[in-house]
């Protein structure tokens, strides 16, 4: 346990779990956090907890989320390294704006409906 606050200026990286991340950045025992180090989520974070993380920095995060497409049309980033994983049924439209937000993969599952015209 440590007494005092942690003086984070020369972290250049943050691994572990979405509500992890989000209580080392709001905690108020660690100090000089930038924005600019790079993230890794490692387990299946919310949209929620995944735009709440992207607003903490401008660094690169690479997160691995599986979600419905209700859920993932409210993701409000773009450019990060996330993989998606969309669940439920949806439109190309849809389809299309989501893989718009991520330099990652968008994964549909079988059994999925897909309705639209892709342009």
């Amino acid at each position: 346990m440590t007494n005092g606050t942690i003086k984070a200026d020369r972290v250049t990286n943050i691994s572990g779990k979405a509500a992890d991340i989000i209580s080392v950045f709001t905690s108020t025992a660690i100090t000089d956090l930038g924005t600019a180090e790079t993230l890794t989520i490692t387990d299946n974070p919310t949209v929620t907890q995944l735009n709440t993380i992207l607003g903490y920095t401008t660094a690169p995060v690479s997160a691995v989320i599986t979600a419905s497409m209700a859920d993932l049309n409210s993701l409000t980033e773009t450019g990060n390294n996330i993989t998606v994983s969309v669940t439920g049924d949806y439109t190309t439209t849809e389809l299309t704006a989501l893989s718009a937000k991520t330099i990652g993969t968008v994964t549909t599952n079988a059994g999925t409906t897909l309705t639209g015209t892709y342009a």
